[in-house]
């Protein structure tokens, strides 16, 4: 489903000058990773991905969308950002966000 159908008509308009720095698309029904794995050749020209998750999400789901995504055709590495130390959920800060990206950086050019 397009995020601006689910929006509806005034949401949309509101947003209106910003609506390309948020999701295009919500996949939210039976087949959602095959649905997500499909879409992202629509949007890439490449076949690389990293999949980010917490260790939450990489037990509801990650499974699921690391086959489908490798199912797809993509070529696919994951990783999972760990709790802190008092076991609190991680936090995107920009010391989070920075060491992801030198992480990033160092595993993409692993894959093949």
């Amino acid at each position: 489903m397009k995020i601006v159908d689910m929006l509806g008509p005034e949401m949309t308009s509101a947003f209106s000058g910003s609506l390309d720095s948020i999701p295009q698309n919500f996949f939210y029904e039976t087949g959602a990773a095959d649905l997500l794995a499909e879409n992202l050749h629509t949007i890439t020209s490449g076949n690389k991905l990293l999949v980010f998750s917490d260790i939450r999400t990489r037990a509801a789901a990650g499974n699921t969308c690391i086959t489908a995504l490798t199912k797809a055709g993509w070529s696919v590495k994951e990783r999972v950002i760990p709790d802190g130390t008092d076991g609190s959920s991680p936090v995107a800060d920009d010391i989070t966000v920075n060491r992801l990206m030198g992480e990033y950086l160092k595993l993409m050019l692993t894959l093949p």
